[in-house]
Parts: C-alpha cells; structure tokens; sequence
C-alpha cells in the first residue's frame, strides 16, 4: 500500500536449532557482512564469507549464540528489510532522521483458522482501499502471484490429460496453496530435535487446495463492508474461470487434446464446485474475534486451545481480548 505493508512470514528456529555452527556463522555473516573486517582483509564487495570472517564468529561462544538467535529472528530480517530503504530514500529526498514511523508489528499466528484469515485480510487490502477491483488486478499482493500460479496449473492439467490420459479437474484439484516465497532449507541435515519438536498448529499447514483458497479469498472480497470502501464487483469474473479462460486462448494454437482439456474444464462450471466445497471450508469471521493480547508480550491471533498454550509459552497467565484488525 502507499504508507505501509503487510508480510505473513514462518519463522523456523527448529531448523536454525539443528544447524551446524559452521552453517550458521555462514549464513549470518553472509546477511550482514563485517564491513570493517572485510575491507582490512581487502575482500571485494558481494563476495563470499572469508575464513577469517567465519572465525571471528565461530571463535567467540556469545557471538555464534548471538548469531543463531539472529538468522531466525523476525526482528533481524526487519532491519536488513528496513534499513537499506530507509538509508536510500533519505539520500533521494536529502533528508536524515528516521524514515519509519514506528516499530513493525508482529501479532503471532497460532492455528490454521488464524492463518487463513490473516492471508485473506492481507489479500484483500488493495481491494478493500480502491485501489484494485479483483484478485487478479491486485498487482501489490500474493494473490496475484497465486492466480498466475493457477493459470500455470490449468495448463499443466491440460497437457497432463492430452498426454497421460489424466483427468484434468483431478490434476488441477491437487495443486495447492502454497507460499510465494517458500523457504530453501537445502541438503542440510535438518532433523528436529524432541525439545523443540512441540510447535502450533499453524507450524504445519494444511494442505489446501489452491482454486479453493482463491475462490474462497475472493467470495470474501466481493462482501460489502461499511468499514471497507471497497469490493470485488458482481461483473468481475471468478479467478478459477478467468484462468480456464485464459489458459484455453493460449492453447488455441497448441495440441487439440489440450485444447479439448481446456474446453470441458470451462463447460463444466467448476468454479460452482468449489464454490460448495469453500463454504464449508472458508466462514471467514471477524478476525477481532480470534485477537489476544498476552499482558506484556505482544498480540497474537488463534482460538482457546492455541491461546492458552501460546500463553504458557510465554510464561504468563493472563490474556485479554483485543480488535487489532476488522473482519477479514
């Protein structure tokens, strides 16, 4: 948006938890570089971690503790997100100061119920402030990103039925919702260990179709809300029918199995079974519903269950209910 953002992140201290400290000197000193060090040792910008950085790290028990808390620490990506913007939109306008207005926000997402309504609130911001009239024209969110990862998968379902006999709604029905950036762990030897093994729900995602969290995002979008200007309007087509539609004019020209492909997933209306399925899937609620404030540790959104636990985490006993965000 024009004054700020919204990121919906995992962080995942039990992989961090099970790296090598040689791995995660690496990987800290590659995020943020020992500028002074490196130009006493002549090193040219952008390169690799010298021996000599990794052992400066890797020689001090507090600095590679500190290091470990850091690489799966969302206050830590916040500054390398922040501060290089900061730093290059105050040198374009030739001004000093502070660039944000305030420290970010993190309520903490406990189960799969706040996960989804968090996601289809940040889907739907551009729509809700005016500036986008559908998910497809949303250029700013992961909704868009998705709607073209669908299009992708119509025609991956097509050319998968004119080449191995598979049903192409079947194909399609099997692509899920998945993260626009999803995290690359790597070949490292991540086995989690028993003593961090105890995470939330939401720590392990279900997997849900992806045409039905689009649909799903966008029959939320098309309510109207008198706290939110804007909506999806009744003549916007549905994302799954307007990826059929697109994926069919770009198989016009290709081989006539996929085209066919294309022409009985149209006719077969399939946005209306999704449609069925996501009601009993998606009831988005009023999100304030699911906002608590843990006294002295921050916001979080979840259910009872997941509250209760998050607070014995914490190590408080006493909870109160907030509205940081309206329904979504």
């Amino acid at each position: 948006m024009d004054n700020h953002l919204h990121i919906l992140l995992r962080i995942r201290p039990d992989i961090v938890h099970a790296w090598s400290d040689q791995e995660v000197a690496r990987r800290r000193a590659s995020l943020l570089p020992d500028q002074r060090l490196r130009r006493l040792l002549g090193a040219a910008p952008g390169t690799a971690a010298t021996a000599e950085e990794l052992a400066s790290i890797l020689n001090c028990p507090a600095r590679i503790a500190k290091a470990r808390r850091d690489v799966c620490n969302l206050g830590f990506f916040h500054r390398l997100l922040k501060e290089p913007c900061a730093r290059r939109w105050n040198h374009e306008d030739g001004v000093t100061g502070h660039f944000w207005e305030g420290r970010f926000k993190s309520p903490r997402i406990l189960n799969q119920r706040a996960l989804l309504l968090v996601s289809a609130y940040i889907e739907l911001n551009e729509v809700h402030a005016c500036k986008a009239g559908s998910i497809q024209s949303s250029f700013w969110t992961s909704a868009r990103r998705q709607w073209q990862r669908l299009c992708a998968e119509v025609r991956h379902a097509c050319d998968s039925e004119s080449c191995e006999g598979v049903d192409a709604a079947t194909v399609l029905r099997g692509a899920t919702w998945q993260p626009v950036f999803p995290c690359k762990v790597g070949a490292i030897n991540c086995d989690m260990p028993p003593a961090t093994s105890q995470l939330h729900e939401a720590a392990q995602p279900e997997m849900i179709p992806l045409v039905e969290y689009l649909e799903a995002v966008d029959s939320a979008g098309r309510r109207t809300r008198t706290d939110k200007a804007g909506f999806i309007g009744p003549t916007q087509p549905r994302p799954v029918a307007m990826a059929i539609a697109k994926a069919l004019e770009s198989l016009r020209f290709g081989a006539p199995l996929s085209v066919r492909a294309a022409e009985r997933l149209a006719a077969a209306r399939m946005e209306e079974w999704i449609d069925q399925r996501a009601q009993q899937r998606f009831e988005f609620e009023t999100l304030g519903t699911l906002s608590f404030a843990i006294r002295g540790r921050g916001s979080c959104y979840g259910d009872g269950d997941s509250l209760l636990q998050e607070a014995a985490r914490r190590g408080s006993r006493r909870v109160q209910a907030i509205a940081l965000l309206s329904s979504a």
